[in-house]
């Protein structure tokens, strides 16, 4: 079942931010909630830290061999490659899947624990979860590697102000780039939403309605960036305790308005 199928719950209206974030709120505090996402968010996040330890585990025991300096290296980069392997292809359904849970307390329901294991329950799903993980992370660390080549690039000038002045340029395209990912910002909660729809369908709707609600979605992304800066002004812990359920909460609920099921079909 879709999980979009939420819009028959909800205000029929395209809401603007603040109605959005009213309307989480609202839902962040049903009994229940904070609990199911809480426990989500702790198992997946302790899933990514086990694939980490895995590939380090590995690293560390190469190092008991002799190995060449360049012999090294390419263990660690194979076994680092290894961990971000494993990582996408079990532990990043299980991100799609807290997501995907996220549109069933919009339903109206309390998912259960296993629920969060969707993806990994079938191949059919598994597969789509690893389409959708693909676009996404490609649509993720094109703009990152980018900004990450051009930020190594600043080593080779001299300190003072062409430094100054290149390092402004770069903070600057960043945040340009996180501004231009509004185009394809909805893209993982409509491919999550609606089961039936291909993956190269989901991000035709997602840059479709980037496109007609930029601003919207650039409003969204500038009030989401001012939560996780508070949250880290608290050293991560309101971060785990409430933002980051609320922004799953809120981003599948603006998905939800901006793409609409009539929109979709």
């Amino acid at each position: 079942m879709d999980v979009t199928d939420a819009r028959l719950n909800v205000p029929p209206e395209r809401p603007t931010c603040r109605l959005v974030v009213k309307e989480t709120a609202g839902v962040m505090g049903r009994r229940g909630t904070m609990v199911t996402m809480l426990g989500s968010l702790l198992f997946c996040g302790a899933a990514t830290y086990a694939a980490y330890c895995f590939s380090e585990l590995l690293i560390t025991l190469a190092h008991l061999f002799p190995l060449t300096e360049l012999g090294a290296a390419i263990f660690a980069d194979s076994f680092h490659a290894l961990g971000f392997l494993l990582f996408f292809s079990l532990v990043l359904p299980l991100w799609l899947g807290r997501l995907r849970m996220s549109g069933l307390l919009w339903q109206g329901e309390l998912p259960v624990a296993r629920e969060l294991f969707y993806y990994l329950t079938a191949g059919k799903r598994l597969l789509r979860a690893w389409r959708i993980g693909f676009v996404a992370l490609v649509g993720a660390f094109f703009p990152a590697g980018l900004i990450y080549i051009l930020y190594q690039c600043g080593y080779f000038l001299e300190p003072g102000l062409p430094l100054a002045l290149y390092t402004v340029g770069v903070l600057a395209l960043a945040l340009l780039l996180l501004f231009l990912s509004g185009f394809w910002l909805l893209f993982v909660g409509i491919a999550v939403g609606n089961e039936s729809m291909p993956v190269r369908y989901a991000l035709e709707h997602a840059l479709l309605s980037g496109k007609r609600h930029f601003f919207t979605i650039v409003r969204f992304t500038l009030r989401s960036l001012l939560w996780l800066l508070l949250s880290l002004a608290t050293v991560g812990v309101l971060l785990v305790l409430y933002f980051s359920h609320f922004y799953n909460l809120s981003y599948l609920r603006l998905c939800m308005a901006l793409c609409p099921k009539e929109d979709v079909q």
